[in-house]
């Protein structure tokens, strides 16, 4: 929910957009910042796999909810997803196929789901930054282990 210092609802939708994207952004900036070298890396364990497709799934969430309040032209979290498989799962395998239908699964139940731009939908953004940077957490240990 936004602050009661907020102005209006439409303050309200535009601070929650920007609190998804900054967290969502981290969250993919952990997971792909560090695998670009991949010398030295940790062996990806089923946790590392286990979070990256909840961040492949929070990716196609986002994005449902961001095609539903701009439109079919903003492709910004697609972009992110694209990004995602190539470092993670560069060339045809299982575990980018896994990943790509994680988007596309959670995607469509998001676009059936919330299919008007509503403060519900604003609702939504809040829940998912809230897991996006759970997931940023665990993935940045993968990369950045203490």
């Amino acid at each position: 929910m936004c602050l009661e210092l907020i102005g209006d609802a439409s303050e309200c939708i535009i601070m929650k957009k920007y609190i998804v994207h900054g967290l969502a952004s981290m969250a993919l900036a952990a997971a792909t910042s560090s695998a670009a070298a991949q010398s030295g890396l940790p062996p990806r364990t089923q946790d590392f796999m286990r979070d990256a497709i909840q961040l492949a799934t929070l990716l196609g969430k986002v994005h449902a909810v961001r095609i539903t309040c701009n439109g079919r032209g903003d492709q910004y979290w697609r972009n992110h997803m694209r990004d995602l498989l190539n470092t993670e799962a560069p060339g045809q395998s299982s575990f980018r196929s896994t990943l790509a239908k994680a988007f596309n699964d959670s995607y469509s139940r998001e676009s059936a789901r919330r299919p008007i731009c509503d403060t519900a939908t604003a609702a939504a953004e809040a829940q998912y930054a809230a897991e996006g940077a759970e997931i940023a957490e665990r993935l940045a240990v993968h990369y950045l282990p203490k």
